[in-house]
């Protein structure tokens, strides 16, 4: 049952066209980056002030 799911899977894969696993990787990366570019001025607010404040986040 489980396998012949998989390759079910496996098959819708495969007839996927190119240009849409390209897309779906980019978009993986792009995500991927926005979470490093958050986490990253995340650090250096702390970094800034010591301490994370809820003003420097508002102003």
């Amino acid at each position: 049952m489980y396998e012949n799911a998989m390759q079910h899977y496996q098959y819708q894969e495969d007839t996927t066209s190119w240009n849409q696993k390209e897309e779906r990787r980019d978009n993986f990366h792009n995500e991927n980056a926005r979470q490093i570019e958050r986490r990253n001025s995340c650090h250096q607010m702390m970094d800034f002030d010591g301490y994370s404040s809820s003003e420097s986040l508002f102003e």
